[in-house]
């Protein structure tokens, strides 16, 4: 549930037997803060638009709810902390700071108007992973399955 994107990733954590380490994260993707809000006659057609979405969202979110229930507010809580802790490990680490996609460049850039990017120690490889924009991870992730796929024949 991406407005609970934390602490999806505590309970995605939690069910796979997961450490920190593995659910690290930057926020990616982000947009410089503006004020642009839906008209609420654009928000109505979308709904109905989109009603199958709304449908299969709704029912995640109540199944997210319920699990929530059963993990314990207490418990995610200290969750939260310790994660926010690792977040800010990684991003010490790495000497990670926002700025301006625009003043980016290669594969540390994001396709897309106002978008934010970081800058970040490109010489530690696991650093770079974290802020690359999608394709050329993917591409890397290719790479790498063709690779081993060649070598098992």
């Amino acid at each position: 549930i991406l407005e609970r994107f934390e602490e999806s990733l505590i309970m995605m954590k939690n069910e796979l037997c997961w450490d920190y380490s593995e659910i690290t994260s930057l926020k990616l993707n982000a947009r410089k803060s503006e004020n642009n809000q839906l008209k609420e006659n654009t928000r109505l057609l979308l709904k109905e638009l989109l009603k199958s979405d709304y449908k299969l969202y709704n029912h995640f979110l109540e199944l997210f709810h319920h699990k929530l229930e059963v993990f314990g507010k207490e418990k995610m809580e200290e969750e939260l902390t310790k994660l926010s802790i690792a977040n800010n490990e990684i991003s010490s680490q790495c000497s990670i700071s926002l700025t301006e996609n625009k003043k980016l460049r290669g594969d540390l850039q994001w396709w897309g108007p106002g978008l934010m990017g970081y800058i970040v120690d490109i010489e530690k490889e696991e650093c770079k992973l974290m802020v690359i924009e999608e394709i050329s991870y993917v591409e890397r992730v290719r790479k790498i399955q063709i690779k081993r796929n060649n070598n098992k024949m």
